[in-house]
């Protein structure tokens, strides 16, 4: 669910989602892992043409990703899978005519690759497989394997999906040269994030009177503090820069 946009995830997505929808005529479908989004079913719903959701219940979820470990899917895959929101989807084609499609997460492909839309469109944002690799290195020792496993699941889910989508989007240009090396790199395509300045600051300055020494440079960190390369980015720039 893109919304509340209050963290990485969501803000990249909800600001695409309402950049297509001041443009087009979008039903947004998506499922929704925390109880507390579907308050907001409606305030998303307000912008768009349609919006179709699936609550993931958490056991269900333990249960997908325990049954994934045997199987050979990615664990990653069944943490965001449901049959209710892929039958809902299936049901929505067959009666709807689309243009196109926009896939948020290559964990989400699995909804749609089999679909005859014209255009399919994936943001992949970060290359999960490459993510966990990295987790790995840095893991005990079941964890490792866990991670190594995830990581060559994840790398032939992602191959898989991209020869089923006709463009494929990347946060930064590291992570698509990675990629590249898999033959598609005709498809890939690079879509930075960025920092709406104005959101946070505007004509004016914060209201609250702070004393600040303008010799010392100032620096905020925001974000999920339980996800490894954030801890990574925050400890590797107070130690270097």
């Amino acid at each position: 669910m893109p919304f509340p946009p209050d963290k990485g995830d969501k803000i990249r997505s909800y600001n695409v989602l309402k950049y297509l929808a001041g443009r087009h005529q979008v039903t947004l479908l998506c499922p929704i892992d925390q109880k507390d989004d579907l308050k907001h079913v409606g305030e998303m719903g307000s912008i768009l043409h349609k919006i179709i959701f699936a609550y993931l219940n958490p056991v269900q979820r333990k249960l997908g990703m325990l049954k994934n470990l045997f199987t050979g899917k990615p664990l990653s895959v069944a943490n965001f899978w449901s049959v209710s929101l892929k039958k809902q989807l299936d049901e929505l084609v067959s009666t709807e005519k689309y243009d196109a499609i926009y896939v948020f997460s290559s964990t989400m492909a699995e909804y749609v690759w089999d679909l005859h839309i014209p255009v399919k469109i994936i943001d992949f944002c970060d290359l999960d497989s490459a993510k966990f690799l990295q987790f790995s290195k840095r893991a005990g020792l079941f964890s490792k394997w866990l991670y190594k496993t995830e990581a060559a699941r994840l790398l032939a889910f992602e191959q898989r999906a991209a020869a089923c989508f006709d463009h494929i989007l990347f946060i930064s240009p590291a992570e698509k040269k990675l990629f590249e090396s898999n033959g598609f790199s005709h498809k890939l395509s690079v879509m930075s994030n960025g920092v709406d300045l104005e959101q946070y600051f505007g004509d004016k300055l914060p209201e609250k009177n702070i004393t600040v020494n303008h010799f010392v440079p100032h620096v905020v960190f925001t974000g999920m503090m339980n996800y490894l390369p954030n801890v990574d980015a925050v400890l590797w720039f107070s130690k270097n820069v």
